[in-house]
């Protein structure tokens, strides 16, 4: 009779401890899991990013003349906006901060954008494609830190300097730089080209220019003119309208530049916003030289030079 009591209470301990031993490696198991999804949530950091977008270019990092980081919000998820130049191309990325997956990317190239299939590879070309990010693992690298500030100013690379770019202007206008009352050259880029903006106020003219970066040519030239008085030559009697010759003559006065050496003369009547007006159009040593004249009192009322 006793032998029949034990034996129950000894398989029912057996089973006590048998039970704790699997519910203690049912709760290791939940904890090993919370710890996996919080390291796949985990942000990527500004540096981190720097280091996906220059390793997927496939450059080197001492070959970046320039990089700018920000953090933005696009359409509910947290990205990094990654800009950076080489010496002549620039790069612009969108990174998951989440992740760290490349949403998109893209590469312009001097004068023209390369839109080419996009590919895993470091050295792949770069394409404008979205790419879903992925939510169950980060992106890793193992490039350098870039050691630009990410804050810094988007430049490239120039061959004149701010100075030198001044002075091709002050001596296209014929101007003194001792004459000039304000000035104003900042860097700039236009159609995928390096120039300088480069605006002055002298003698009651307000000049403006655009000079090619890299060898200090004249893009282009406008001047407006205040309170200009007719060339002698050319001053007509109250009340009387000037005529065509007087116009050119006028213009060649002004633009200091001989009829004879010019070309592609071209001169035409006209009206605009109720005044009559003569149109003068002529090129020399490469530039194109538009005038709009009053045929009333032979003001200039506008004037362009561009390179041809």
């Amino acid at each position: 009779m006793k032998r029949n009591i034990i034996f129950p209470v000894l398989l029912c301990a057996a089973g006590i401890v048998f039970c704790g031993c699997e519910n203690k490696t049912s709760a290791d198991v939940t904890v090993t899991q919370d710890t996996s999804a919080a390291a796949i949530t985990a942000d990527i950091t500004s540096e981190d990013a720097e280091n996906i977008a220059i390793a997927d270019a496939g450059i080197n990092s001492s070959d970046i003349t320039s990089i700018k980081v920000s953090r933005d919000n696009e359409n509910g998820k947290s990205v990094f906006e990654v800009d950076f130049f080489d010496a002549s191309n620039e790069y612009e990325y969108e990174i998951s901060a989440e992740t760290g997956e490349i949403i998109s990317k893209s590469m312009e190239v001097r004068d023209a954008v390369q839109t080419v299939p996009a590919e895993t590879s470091g050295t792949a070309p770069l394409d404008t494609t979205t790419v879903q990010p992925a939510v169950t693992e980060s992106t890793t690298t193992t490039a350098a830190p870039v050691s630009v500030s990410a804050n810094a100013a988007v430049t490239s690379a120039k061959s004149i300097t701010e100075a030198e770019a001044k002075s091709i202007a002050f001596e296209n206008a014929g101007v003194k730089e001792s004459d000039v009352e304000y000035i104003n050259v900042k860097p700039d880029r236009d159609d995928g080209r390096d120039i300088f903006d480069v605006e002055f106020y002298a003698n009651g003219t307000e000049y403006d220019y655009e000079i090619d970066a890299s060898d200090g040519k004249v893009l282009s030239a406008d001047k407006e003119l205040e309170n200009l008085k007719i060339p002698k030559s050319t001053e007509k009697q109250s009340g009387s309208k000037i005529t065509e010759a007087e116009a050119k003559e006028i213009a060649f006065a002004d633009a200091g530049i001989s009829e004879a050496d010019a070309k592609r003369i071209k001169s035409e009547f006209d009206r605009d916003d109720g005044k009559e007006i003569y149109e003068i159009e002529f090129y020399y040593n490469n530039m194109e030289y538009t005038y709009e004249i009053n045929a009333a009192d032979g003001a200039i009322i506008d004037k362009e030079i561009d390179r041809d």
